[in-house]
């Protein structure tokens, strides 16, 4: 393992100077990463075991994006839970990318028209709060305030990583999935006429492997995530860190917050 300084380097589509263009091909090509790696599966048990003793079968998804892999988790967490309600938030909305799914939802499904900081969310959205893949984009401080957030109003909190800051090792996925760019500018919906000029010139595809390197650079190692999690320690509220020690399909890191008497902060390998 080659672990190198976290570097709080920027990413384009963090950028409120980001045209809404470029920051729409970006996460449109997040989304279809998660599709294609499937690594959102390893996110379904540690959610079932969250709403499960939740106060009610509620999702307030924060950093939603163009809505992440959430949509593709919810079969399975809808099997487990049938009255399952879920609310995207996002400090940029984009309510179009799960239009399909709000409208097939039943009332259940909705994307929260207002911005929302994951650093302040709104008291009125109780709910098992989750974030993938955006901690890494919090600086320490901001990564606190947001955990303390969650802690202080007694609301669970799952936060999903999928890479960890291992540069060497993680090279192949920046590198990889980069090549998914044309596949995303012919074939993901909706179509969109700016994707496959931006993609042959080559803006999205360099864009996205500045973002995807940037992206190892920032993330927090299991260590500094039990770190901040102390810092944003309450009575009577958990912290676990989970961390598997599997590479590749099986990886994924994930720090859960949750009401529990016996408090404190514990690093899992599993």
């Amino acid at each position: 393992m080659v672990l190198w300084p976290r570097m709080n380097l920027f990413e384009f589509h963090d950028q409120s100077w980001c045209p809404a263009v470029l920051r729409q091909a970006i996460t449109d090509c997040v989304t279809t990463a998660w599709s294609f790696t499937g690594l959102w599966r390893n996110t379904v048990p540690h959610l079932i075991e969250l709403l499960a003793a939740a106060e009610a079968p509620h999702i307030v998804d924060l950093c939603s994006g163009s809505g992440g892999p959430l949509p593709l988790a919810l079969a399975p967490l809808q099997a487990r839970f049938p009255g399952l309600r879920v609310t995207f938030t996002d400090l940029y909305p984009k309510p179009e990318a799960v239009r399909a799914l709000v409208d097939a939802g039943a009332g259940r499904i909705r994307y929260h028209a207002a911005p929302v900081d994951a650093m302040a969310v709104p008291a009125e959205l109780r709910g098992v709060r989750t974030i993938f893949g955006a901690f890494h984009h919090f600086p320490p401080e901001a990564a606190i305030r947001l955990l303390r957030g969650a802690s202080a109003a007694g609301q669970p909190i799952a936060v999903f990583e999928f890479q960890r800051r291992d540069f060497l090792r993680n090279m192949v996925w920046p590198t990889g999935l980069v090549g998914l760019s044309p596949v995303v500018a012919l074939v993901q919906a909706p179509r969109r006429w700016w994707r496959a000029p931006l993609t042959l010139v080559p803006v999205i595809p360099a864009l996205w492997a500045w973002d995807s390197v940037v992206t190892i650079l920032r993330t927090y190692t299991p260590q500094e995530l039990a770190e901040m999690a102390a810092a944003a320690a309450v009575p009577g509220y958990r912290w676990e860190v989970r961390d598997a020690e599997a590479s590749g399909r099986g990886r994924i890191t994930c720090l859960l917050g949750f009401p529990d008497p016996r408090g404190g902060v514990e690093v899992v390998r599993y």
